[in-house]
């Protein structure tokens, strides 16, 4: 640091003590400091709104009968919509956002789920396991560059865990099995008949977390 830079530093401290004095001494009241503007969330596109309908979808919180039946369609004209240039960017992503808030008014019906067996992988185990590569507390290690990992699966593992995920063109797009260090299993359709894949109950985003973490590996 340059020794005028010290001196400047020096002197602004000695100037803001000695006005704190006079204005204590006069009654004169401090000024709060203004709060930092809030950071504004990013913004999400039509796109971006329908990723997130078909994330409830699979997640069970849109019945998948309802959605393919009085919501697909709509979204699909609204993208065309927006294609042909009939409507901005801005009022494609609301009118997404009113089609998926109204999903949401249709859940579909509660189901039991089965005891999980000695032998297999939970949901919440992947999901957890997931998380933790999320955080940075583990390493995920793959088989090949993920970005190579073209539209169909792919292995890697985590902390001991074995996995094969799926990739479509960015990210993962579901865990295809799992194996603990105990080898134990869980699979996808094994999964699927309890509480879901565990990629589509992580957060959004966890998920776009995930996906942007995994898309730079390499071996």
């Amino acid at each position: 640091m340059r020794r005028r830079d010290i001196l400047r530093g020096v002197s602004m401290t000695a100037l803001t003590a000695a006005w704190s004095r006079v204005a204590r001494a006069a009654g004169i009241a401090r000024v709060p400091a203004e709060p930092p503007a809030p950071i504004p969330p990013r913004y999400l596109t039509a796109g971006d709104h329908v990723d997130r309908m078909w994330r409830d979808v699979y997640r069970r919180k849109i019945d998948g009968d309802h959605f393919l039946r009085a919501v697909f369609n709509n979204y699909i004209e609204e993208l065309r919509k927006l294609n042909r240039g009939e409507v901005d960017e801005a009022t494609a992503a609301a009118r997404m956002l009113a089609l998926h808030s109204e999903a949401l008014c249709h859940p579909p019906s509660p189901r039991e789920i089965p005891p999980l067996p000695a032998d297999e992988v939970g949901v919440d185990e992947v999901m957890a396991l997931l998380r933790r590569a999320i955080a940075g507390e583990v390493r995920i290690v793959v088989a090949q560059p993920w970005s190579d990992v073209c539209h169909t699966h792919g292995d890697l593992s985590i902390y001991g865990w074995r996995l094969t995920g799926f990739r479509r063109n960015y990210g993962i797009k579901y865990i295809e099995s799992a194996t603990s260090p105990d080898s134990r299993r869980g699979t996808r359709e094994s999964w699927s008949a309890r509480e879901g894949n565990p990629v589509y109950l992580l957060a959004d985003d966890e998920q776009d977390a995930l996906d942007d973490l995994i898309e730079k590996l390499v071996p």
